[in-house]
């Protein structure tokens, strides 16, 4: 993921591997820089939300989800970024866009729509 070797991503994950814990959608979030690499990076973001859609509520060390670093680094696609995002809720729920990024302090934790 962090060498943007899309192909050879999703050649790897048809081994099934345990993908919990690794924070992997927030490493692919801001990798995508032109409409090649959004199209590649939508299909493996849904192939690996099909395999284990528990990844979706993984935070990384700034208590953030998926949904809002994808938020703050969209696809470059526009349509691409919307499927995205109608991917990511669809799965994870509605009340995914309201859950702060700090759970503890809900005043000042910002949703993923502040980081759009």
């Amino acid at each position: 993921v962090e060498k943007r070797k899309w192909e050879l991503c999703q050649s790897l994950l048809s081994f099934k591997p345990s993908l919990t814990g690794l924070t992997l959608l927030h490493k692919i979030a801001g990798h995508s820089l032109n409409e090649t690499t959004g199209a590649l990076v939508l299909s493996l973001v849904q192939t690996m939300i099909e395999m284990d859609s528990s990844i979706l509520n993984e935070k990384n060390e700034y208590g953030r989800k998926p949904l809002h670093v994808f938020c703050g680094d969209p696809l470059a696609n526009a349509s691409l970024q919307q499927q995205l995002l109608a991917i990511l809720v669809n799965t994870a729920g509605r009340e995914s866009l309201l859950e702060p990024d700090e759970p503890d302090d809900d005043e000042k934790g910002w949703r993923p729509f502040h980081y759009a």
